[in-house]
């Protein structure tokens, strides 16, 4: 279908990469497969060479698809849904630098969460699985095989809890923490520390199978503390750490990284000129196409902009997760994931990210909050279900974990893009008086108060989601006229 060109450059760019995504998921996600020749894009979309170049290096940059050159060349699916996902976030948090500790932080979220639902779903052969991993990691010697064999029983666990979207986001995790090296922290985990760790996984598969989710979090050796001191004490060792080389890192990517890494290192803040663009190519050492490329990579994530003219160059930006967030979310519309499940897991991230705002300066939480409030309050119709997503995200980006705001971010735009039934009035009042209440206890710093009453909202609108049609089968003149939006 052409694309309006109502907007020049990025903006009809992105539009066109948006299209090109949604024409890649109704023939199937076909991976390896040629979708269209860049003529046919062009023609298809009623766009420029230029805008249509642009567009497929943005998928480029999502790990989605590349232009491959030659006689049967054209546009390539690279990666599925899943991949293309765990592809874009690896690289928006190593951009970022996401630390140890926030990676620790989010993953016990996840964990806990699939804890709880694995002691209440586990079916025999996956108890026999677990068993089997279990024996397994207690067999092994070598310090690597130790971490992968320690990931692959986490990861059985999480999917032993039956929700999609759990084991969805656990995934997201194995690329960036494989490009940061973190399975080098367990190189020399060894003797009676690797014993403990084994046994403690032992004993968590046998308390899952008892049903007892109690005791498998008390026993879990990242739960109890241990496995969290050892990280602890190898992660100094492990921030000095060079990130792992890739073989299929491009030079654009690669030279993204080394911008990032400069404007950290010279302390440079939002606003701050990085350099015209001949100094920056001097200065990193590469050609026009690798820079322009790194660039335009930066931007997608606010980290950097260029601007033209006179006094201009590239330019500091404040990094944003949106473009991360929407990208996933984009992608999560295309399994089979239900929103029921994507709103289990997105409840307690959420709550997570109340606990660790409430933690952060009151005066930034209440300004976050009173601005998604007002607004909230000022909305009418459809539009109050985009404003109570607003409030959501409020929260998440006052939370100093950018791993966990991200999720909840991502998790709240996948819920927003399904068509809802008509909020009911009561509803609505109902819904932005608890979001009043769940406020007042943030900014007076009451954390234990802001958890329970975000808990106890969360769990009086869940049978609302009961009620969703999934994109797949809500009619496409529904998809365009209900709105959109977890109330």
């Amino acid at each position: 279908m052409p694309v309006k060109e109502q907007t020049r450059g990025a903006k009809l760019a992105e539009k066109v990469a948006a299209a090109v995504l949604e024409d890649i998921a109704l023939q199937g996600w076909p991976v390896g497969k040629v979708v269209a020749t860049m003529a046919e894009l062009t023609s298809r979309y009623g766009a420029g060479q230029a805008t249509v170049a642009e567009a497929s290096r943005q998928l480029e940059r999502i790990g989605v698809a590349e232009v491959r050159r030659g006689v049967n060349g054209g546009l390539v699916v690279l990666r599925s849904p899943q991949d293309a996902v765990a592809w874009t976030v690896a690289t928006y948090f190593e951009l970022v630098d996401v630390s140890l500790a926030e990676q620790v932080e989010t993953w016990t979220v996840i964990q806990g969460h699939s804890l709880i639902l694995a002691a209440q779903r586990l079916r025999e052969p996956d108890a026999r699985r677990l068993r089997e991993l279990a024996q397994e990691l207690k067999d092994v010697s070598d310090g690597g095989e130790f971490y992968n064999k320690l990931s692959g029983l986490e990861l059985a666990i999480v999917d032993a809890a039956q929700n999609r979207a759990t084991s969805f986001l656990a995934r997201v995790f194995e690329p960036y923490w494989y490009r940061r090296g973190w399975d080098k922290l367990f190189a020399d985990l060894h003797g009676a520390e690797g014993e403990r760790i084994a046994r403690g996984m032992a004993e968590v598969v046998e308390a899952l199978v008892a049903g007892d989710a109690g005791l498998a979090a008390s026993c879990h050796p990242h739960r109890n503390g241990f496995l969290g001191k050892v990280i602890e004490e190898r992660s100094p060792s492990f921030a000095v750490l060079p990130p792992r080389p890739q073989e299929d890192r491009k030079l654009g990517e690669a030279t993204a990284l080394a911008v990032r890494s400069d404007i950290v290192r010279r302390g440079l803040q939002p606003g701050d000129r990085l350099g015209q663009m001949s100094d920056l190519l001097l200065r990193f050492r590469v050609g026009v196409p690798a820079m322009r490329e790194a660039i335009g990579l930066l931007e997608l994530h606010h980290i950097a902009s260029s601007k033209p003219g006179r006094g201009g160059g590239v330019v500091v930006g404040a990094p944003c997760s949106g473009y991360t967030a929407q990208t996933m979310a984009e992608f999560l519309l295309h399994t089979d994931i239900h929103p029921c499940e994507m709103f289990d897991i997105w409840r307690d991230l959420l709550v997570a990210a109340v606990d660790k705002a409430v933690r952060g300066p009151a005066r930034d939480i209440g300004i976050a909050l009173r601005n998604a409030l007002q607004a909230e309050h000022a909305a009418a119709g459809y539009q109050i279900l985009q404003a109570t997503n607003s409030y959501y995200r409020a929260i998440a980006s006052v939370a100093p974990n950018r791993m966990l705001s991200l999720l909840v971010d991502a998790c709240a735009e996948f819920l927003a893009r399904y068509p809802w039934p008509v909020p009911r009035q009561q509803i609505v009042a109902f819904t932005a008086a608890r979001h009043e209440a769940i406020a007042e206890a943030m900014v007076v710093g009451d954390a234990p108060l802001a958890r329970r009453r975000m808990l106890d909202f969360l769990m009086d609108v869940r049978p609302y989601f009961n009620d969703v049609t999934s994109v797949a089968e809500a009619p496409p003149s529904e998809l365009g006229n209900r709105p959109r939006g977890p109330i």
